[in-house]
This record gives structure tokens, C-alpha cells and sequence, in this order.
């Protein structure tokens, strides 16, 4: 928040053994070149310098300190004239993993206050690279098989979701003709040693842009992008199986093995990209019925796909059309007191054949075909309509937070239609809150940080929604007009048994204190959760430890005889 800052997180590369940019949002383009491969040194400049002595190092004038006789120039000429740096040490071994840099273009020492929030976001940015480098390594397991090395079915569904975009999109589900005779005679350690020669055969056999998987047991899938015509996924498939047809030796046994191979494509972006595999595993049948040690390739043309979302969607507008949308409120509370500081608005589909639609099904659709408009609008209005009602005769106001969907984000409709609803509803702006996630808002930081200052101006107060999941958050805080960091889930749910959750539980509610800002932890179900939380310092809490999302009336009841 100090318009005279730059914030620049410099990361070690071991391989050259030089410090790198990894997050400088608004540093000058010509400052962050100048500080590519920039080699920790004795009394060096910026993060060289604190990153070789381990400590955190102040330069009140970058024209007059010798060790910045080299950067000086680029510096000055950029407005530059202050430093301040703060090694990045890990948690998890104590190594030095880079630098926090503070650029500021006036000259001037580091007061106390500084230094504290200095020292505080080293300690954030060393939480997130440790669990980065952790959920790498994490992600390459849970992305792999085990037995074989390959891509596993996870990564095989990640990948051609990502290929389905561009339509043209190819499935092969190769299955290994009575393999389970393999495994009944010789054991199954000797058939994982098979697998894993079946699996080298098919990595050599396949090049990108093709990915080959291990989908489980003795099925193996193909993704084969930018395919043309049926003939091509025949091509690619009797490839395989003569890849697969010469015998194998292990240990010293002589094996012969056939495969049989079932192909689906979509010549136009698939409704449901896993569909494809599906039909691929349809057409592996046939093929298997047929004589085994061929392609089929599947001949319908999805006459079901998407046939779910359609139904989805036909609930959702009917809901709409006719009073199906309702709103539950789930409380926040200020722990010191007990006091109710608010409550969060959720929207409720209640389907016109019975039953609830869960929202995980029906906000994705009403995103994707248009329909969060006609949901906001119920929502805000039914949230400006309670809020009014909660805050008559309470000293502190009680905020009703509202979710906005990241395809919400830009758009000046959405600003008119907050608007006017504000005026509609005459409701004090102040009383509503807009809840936006970090990842709503990275496609367009710019973007988003106007859009929110917009809703600022019209005195609505903003909070990040699942805080800590991503690096960027420290430059969230600084950039855009924040009131309120709502700690992500999966946090408070491990900070019990997890030191690197409770360590980052910890140092948000820290950090969010030097910025004046309101920490709220969301998900917290038990007592023991809720203790965690209360140690470390976060002063509100929102979960079914207090109450789970009910009706406004129902809130209403609740809320008599609580402060």
C-alpha cells in the first residue's frame, strides 16, 4: 500500500548459482532485467548482497552506496532510490531459498514497522516455494504410474481436457489381449515386469504431440490431438500393436503378447472430453468381439454427450423462471466476543421435479451457457434485502458477503447491475461485501483490481476468497482495494497436523494485522479445528462449527440472544 514500493520476490538457481525476478508486478521493466542473474556477493547490491550474509540488509541511497555502483544507473534512471532486502530462508531445511526486494523511489531507512512487515512476507514467500517445490513434487507423483513411469489416467483426463479445446481430438484405449493368463501362471511381479516392457515399447512408439498413459491393470490410452479423419486414429492404432507384436523376453521366458485397440474422435469441441474415452473403451469391446488384434473405431456420434449438462440446464432456467432460487446464510463470528460479524450468501437451485441441485453442478452450467446474471440478482437482492433487516439497532455493522463469478470480473454491466440493485433495495453499500477468488483473478490482475475499485467506489468492501493458494497473493494485497482475507479451506482443515498449513495460517493472520486488514478462516467444522485457529491468532471464523447456510428466517431465529 505504499505508493513509493516495488515488491520483488528474487528466487536462488542453484544451476548458475545467480538470483532471478520471480514476482515483480510493477518494478520497471529495465530495473527487473538489471536484475537477471544478479551473483550473491559480499556487501552486493539488492538481494546479492542479504542473500550472502544471510541477514536482512538496508540501503537508504542507491546513488551514494559503493555496492550499488553497477545498478545504480539503471536505478536512478528509473525513480529508484532506496532498497531494502530480506533473505528467504526455508522452512523446511533452513537453505536460502532467494530474496525479498523493496524498490522505493525515495531515499530513506527502514523504520520498525517496515522491517516487521519485511520480515513477515520473507516468511510467507518461504512457506509458498517450499510447498511449491513440495506440490511439484507431489503433482509428478499423482501425474504418474508408479510401475511403469507413464503419465497415469489423471494426467491422460488433464491433457486431453486441454486438447478438447481445440477440437480435433483423437482417443485410443489399447487393452492387452488375455493378459490375465500372464499373471495366473507366471505371478503378478512377473507380469508388472511385462507391463513395464509393454510400457517402454509404447513411450518409443508414441512422439509428441501424442501422450501415451497407463489408464490401470493392462489399459493403456493414447491422446492423438489435431486428428482429421477416422483413418488417421486407425493408423496411429496398428502402429501400436506392431510396436507391441515382436515377443518379449523376461527372465529368460519367451512372451507373446496382442493388443486390441478402440479409437473415438470429435471433429468439433466434445461437450465432455471424457466421453471419448468412454467410446474408445466401447469400440475396444467390439474390437475384442470381432477377432481381437484390431482398431475399431467408434461409429455413433455421441448422441448422449452432454446430455447431463442439458438436463442441468433445463433445471436451472425452470428454477429461475419460477422462484426456484433461494439464498442461505452462513454466519461469521468474531472469536474474542462470540459477537456475529456477518454472513456469507449462497445460492440454493431447488429443482421443479424436487430435490436440490448441489451448487458444484449448477453454478459451472449457468456459468457456461449465461445464466449467473438472473442468480446474482436473486442473490444480491435477497443478501441487500437481509442486511438491512440485520443491521436495524446493531452498533457494528453486520456484512452480508456475495461470491462473484470470475466470468463477472470486468464487466461494466455487473458494476450498473450492483448498482442499481443498491438503490433498489436502498440498502447502505458498506453492509454488502464481494467475495472474488485468486483465481478469478489472475487471467487480468489489471482488470480486476478496476473492476473491484469500481465496486469500492460505489462503498462496497472487498474480500479475497481462498487466500494462500497461489504466489501471487502478497501482490493481490498490495494492488487491489482489499477489506478481508478469507484463509482457503484446505488450510484450516490440516493446520491441526500439517506444520507448513499451520505455518501459513499463522503468518496470514500476521501479516493481514501489520495491514490492517480483517483474516476470516472458512471450512472450520470441529472443535479442534476451531481451537487451532483461535491459537494462532485468526480473529474470525466462518464453518458449521456455529451454524451451517440456512434461510434468512432461519438466521434470523438463530441470531436472537447472540451479540
Amino acid at each position: 500500500r505504499d505508493p513509493h514500493a516495488f515488491a520483488c520476490i528474487m528466487e536462488y538457481d542453484p544451476l548458475d548459482e545467480a538470483l532471478h525476478p520471480l514476482i515483480a508486478p510493477h518494478l520497471p521493466v529495465p530495473v527487473i532485467g538489471s536484475l537477471i542473474g544478479l551473483r550473491p556477493v559480499a556487501g552486493g547490491p539488492a538481494g546479492a548482497g542479504s542473500f550472502h550474509a544471510n541477514v536482512g540488509q538496508y540501503c537508504p541511497d542507491v546513488a551514494t552506496d559503493p555496492a550499488y555502483s553497477g545498478l545504480a544507473t539503471t536505478l536512478l534512471a528509473n525513480g529508484i532510490r532506496s532498497c531494502w532486502s530480506m533473505p528467504i530462508r526455508s522452512f523446511t531445511d533452513g537453505t536460502s531459498l532467494g530474496t525479498v526486494d523493496v524498490f522505493r523511489t525515495v531515499a530513506g531507512h527502514a523504520g520498525d514497522a517496515d522491517s516487521r512487515v519485511l520480515s513477515l512476507a520473507s516468511r510467507l514467500a518461504a512457506i509458498a516455494i517450499d510447498q511449491d517445490a513440495r506440490e511439484r513434487d507431489l503433482r509428478h507423483q499423482a501425474m504418474h504410474d508408479p510401475l511403469t513411469g507413464l503419465p497415469n489416467r489423471a494426467m491422460f483426463s488433464e491433457r486431453l481436457a486441454e486438447a478438447a479445446e481445440d477440437g480435433n481430438v483423437g482417443v485410443l484405449f489399447l487393452d492387452l489381449d488375455r493378459f490375465k493368463l500372464v499373471n495366473d501362471t507366471l505371478g503378478h511381479e512377473f507380469g508388472d515386469e511385462v507391463l513395464r516392457a509393454v510400457a517402454d515399447r509404447l513411450a518409443d512408439a508414441v512422439v509428441e504431440p501424442l501422450l501415451v498413459s497407463r489408464f490401470g491393470g493392462d489399459e493403456f490410452t493414447v491422446l492423438v490431438p489435431k486428428v482429421e479423419a477416422p483413418s488417421d486414429l486407425v493408423a496411429v492404432g496398428e502402429e501400436l500393436l506392431a510396436a507391441l507384436a515382436p515377443p518379449y523376453t523376461v527372465r529368460d521366458h519367451r512372451i507373446v503378447l496382442r493388443a486390441s485397440v478402440g479409437a473415438a474422435l470429435a471433429l468439433n469441441r466434445p461437450d465432455d472430453p471424457r466421453s471419448l474415452v468412454r467410446d474408445a473403451d466401447t469400440a475396444l469391446y467390439h474390437a475384442k468381439e470381432k477377432g481381437r488384434g484390431r482398431v475399431e473405431v467408434f461409429d455413433d456420434q455421441m448422441l448422449e454427450a452432454g446430455a447431463e449438462r442439458v438436463r442441468i440446464e433445463g433445471a436451472l432456467r425452470e428454477a429461475i423462471d419460477h422462484g426456484g432460487i433461494v439464498v442461505h446464510f452462513q454466519p461469521t463470528v468474531r472469536l474474542h466476543d462470540g459477537k456475529v460479524m456477518g454472513a456469507e450468501a449462497l445460492a440454493r437451485c431447488e429443482a421443479p421435479t424436487g430435490g436440490n441441485l448441489p451448487p458444484v453442478l449448477f453454478i459451472p452450467v449457468a456459468e457456461e451457457v449465461g445464466l449467473i446474471p438472473a442468480l446474482f440478482e436473486t442473490v444480491l437482492t435477497r443478501a441487500c434485502e437481509s442486511a438491512s433487516c440485520w443491521n436495524v439497532g446493531r452498533t457494528e455493522p453486520f456484512v452480508v458477503w456475495v461470491n462473484l463469478s470470475p466470468t463477472q470480473l470486468g464487466s461494466a454491466a455487473v458494476v450498473e447491475q450492483i448498482s442499481r440493485i443498491f438503490r433498489t433495495t436502498g440498502v447502505d453499500p458498506s453492509l454488502i461485501g464481494f467475495e472474488v477468488t485468486e483465481s478469478g483473478i489472475l487471467p487480468d490482475p489489471e482488470q480486476a483490481a478496476e473492476f473491484l475499485a469500481q465496486l469500492r467506489s460505489l462503498g462496497a468492501r472487498i474480500a479475497i476468497d481462498d487466500f494462500g493458494t497461489g504466489y501471487s497473493s502478497l501482490g493481490y494485497l498490495q494492488s487491489l482495494p482489499v477489506d478481508t482475507v478469507k484463509l482457503d479451506r484446505s488450510f484450516v482443515v490440516r493446520a491441526g497436523d500439517d506444520p507448513r498449513s499451520r505455518a501459513i495460517v499463522g503468518s496470514v493472520v500476521e501479516l493481514t494485522k501489520a495491514m490492517s486488514l480483517s483474516c476470516v478462516a472458512e471450512g472450520v467444522e470441529t472443535i479442534e479445528q476451531l481451537d487451532v485457529v483461535a491459537e494462532l491468532g485468526c480473529p474470525v471464523v466462518q464453518g458449521f462449527v456455529f451454524a451451517r447456510p440456512a434461510p434468512a428466517d432461519e438466521l434470523t431465529a438463530w441470531l436472537v440472544g447472540r451479540p
